[in-house]
């Protein structure tokens, strides 16, 4: 479902971008992708596997509601989610072992639409206990939309668009605040954690909403090669 998406933001990118194109980078994202879903989504497979069916029953579930009450549960899903992968972004990039993953992704120079693809295979798997199964607890029978949009709103959030889109960054994250997120502009460094709602990043002092006309450079200091597949080993390189 998001390879599709995933095009059609590259091909925006390509006919109006917002920084410069770095074509052997997004390539690189593009060959590496296949293998980042692939081997994640068997890892994560593995791990449900193991969790005992009477713990995901839900005690909300969204297929049992009308379309607003949907809607509603629904923000308070993406809610809960942000709180709980706030908490692990931040320590991701405090903890050592945590970043030696992470910065896999934030090795990026030139964060685009396929930087949502540049995660090290094993990072969603790292996200189950802390995150997925707690929201499976609580949550259940979600319809497809609402597993769905998440996956792609990452892609939105990466997309190297020309605007900033003021208006709505303090209601949710746009392509750039996330943006500076990944800048390596030390005043922005530990900032903009959320992935949904800037809402947690106000509250706990990690939000920055710089207005710089300039796009921030991005990437990290490593003595690796850009697109060196190194990166993706069991225990990654950096």
């Amino acid at each position: 479902i998001s390879l599709p998406y995933l095009a059609i933001f590259s091909l925006a990118e390509f006919l109006w971008p917002g920084q410069r194109i770095n074509w052997r980078v997004n390539a690189f994202n593009w060959a590496y992708a296949p293998v980042f879903l692939t081997i994640s989504s068997m890892l994560l497979s593995g791990l449900w596997g193991l969790v005992p069916s009477s713990w995901t029953k839900g005690i909300i579930h969204l297929s049992n509601l009308g379309v607003i009450q949907q809607v509603g549960v629904f923000v308070l899903y993406l809610l809960t989610f942000d709180f709980f992968y706030y908490w692990l972004h931040r320590a991701q990039h405090k903890w050592r072992w945590l970043w030696r993953y992470h910065a896999t992704h934030h090795s990026d120079p030139n964060v685009s639409a396929m930087t949502t693809c540049r995660h090290h295979w094993v990072e969603d798997s790292l996200r189950f206990i802390p995150i997925l199964l707690p929201l499976s607890i609580v949550f259940s029978s979600l319809p497809l939309w609402a597993l769905v949009i998440p996956g792609l709103y990452g892609i939105f959030i990466h997309w190297n668009c020309p605007f900033q889109m003021r208006p709505i960054q303090k209601v949710i994250v746009t392509p750039w605040f996330h943006r500076i997120h990944h800048s390596i502009d030390p005043v922005h460094r530990d900032k903009n954690f959320a992935v949904f709602f800037p809402f947690w990043d106000i509250i706990f002092g990690t939000a920055s909403f710089s207005t710089a006309s300039a796009y921030p450079n991005t990437g990290i200091d490593t003595k690796l090669k850009v697109n060196s597949w190194r990166r993706f080993l069991p225990v990654p390189q950096q």
